[in-house]
């Protein structure tokens, strides 16, 4: 009788043991651990493990099939917030994985706390999005060589910007240094806006009737008419609507008269009342001639009166029967 009672003492006893110490993990009636179950030394299982509270593992953990987490995870700290199920602290770096809403998914960067706004990438139903905390921009990268960044402002190109197909921009667009559009390259000077307003030239034709005699030493105006040699500007000009600048200019004439003597006449562009010389060097001695610039710089504003002014020598012989005609170049800027 008492061999019986002590072998029922020692059998209680040794159930009990079992489920007091981390080696009743293996034993097959016994999968689960309860609330906080803590392992300090290495645990190997085969089969599921399900940890009602929180698993504190002291060391390091294999898991040789599937781990399933019904609540957040965190490798060196846990989440801050609920839209986050998984943080990973390395440092004073974090990254975060969590679904900001129904059906949607999004990574956090270095935020402290990730909410809806403060996301790095966010994708719903139909779209990605790629997104800067406030205050931040977002930098495009090749070779870790910074080549174009987005900010409030917009896109901003760091290095050449191309753009092989059709492109609409709503707002200003500034080059910076020189902008390229097939052949047309613009810099500084008369360009520096978009190739649409300042590579296309605006002509301005000025017509001189047939027949002119002009006098010595006398002022005279030409429009898009074609008149006798006028001595006044009101009646000989043209609106020019745009900001623009004069970039080159073409003159031809034929003298079917007597040829003029050797000196010189002076060609401006009036802009409503202010002249400017174009060509100082204009000689009426051949019987026909052609003046061409491309590289004038006279910029004008919307709303002048334009005409082309000659003022005439103090000739020793006046050529007779002139006819002439002159072309201005303009191009339109910012």
């Amino acid at each position: 009788m008492k061999k019986h009672l002590l072998f029922g003492l020692l059998f209680a006893f040794s159930i009990v043991n079992a489920q007091v110490t981390s080696t009743n993990l293996y034993q097959p009636w016994k999968k689960y651990g309860t609330a906080n179950t803590q392992f300090t030394t290495g645990v190997t299982r085969t089969s599921s493990l399900i940890a009602i509270g929180t698993l504190s593992v002291g060391s390091t953990a294999t898991v040789t099939g599937n781990a399933l987490f019904s609540s957040s995870v965190g490798i060196g700290a846990l989440p801050t917030s609920s839209l986050s199920s998984f943080r990973l602290v390395k440092g004073v770096s974090t990254i975060d994985l969590g679904a900001p809403g129904s059906s949607l998914s999004a990574i956090w960067l270095n935020a402290s706390t990730p909410n809806t706004s403060n996301y790095a990438l966010y994708e719903d139903a139909s779209n990605t999005f790629v997104n800067a905390k406030s205050g931040q921009s977002i930098f495009f990268s090749v070779n870790a060589s910074n080549i174009a960044r987005v900010n409030s402002s917009g896109l901003i190109s760091l290095g050449t910007f191309s753009a092989t197909g059709a492109s609409t921009i709503t707002g200003a667009l500034t080059a910076q240094s020189t902008m390229s559009l097939g052949s047309a390259n613009l810099t500084g000077g008369n360009t520096g806006t978009v190739a649409v307003l300042s590579d296309v030239l605006i002509p301005y034709d000025f017509k001189c009737a047939a027949g002119a005699n002009p006098v010595n030493a006398t002022t005279y105006y030409f429009s898009n008419v074609n008149q006798p040699w006028f001595t006044s500007a009101s009646a000989n000009s043209v609106l020019m609507p745009y900001k623009a600048t004069l970039i080159g200019y073409h003159i031809n004439y034929i003298v079917n008269g007597t040829l003029g003597s050797s000196e010189t006449a002076t060609l401006q562009i009036t802009a409503s009342g202010s002249s400017t010389n174009i060509l100082t060097s204009l000689t009426f001695s051949d019987v026909a001639n052609s003046y061409t610039s491309s590289a004038t710089s006279i910029n004008v504003s919307a709303g002048d009166l334009i005409s082309a002014r000659l003022n005439t020598p103090t000739w020793g012989t006046p050529p007779t029967n002139i006819r002439m005609g002159i072309t201005f170049l303009f191009v339109r800027r910012p």
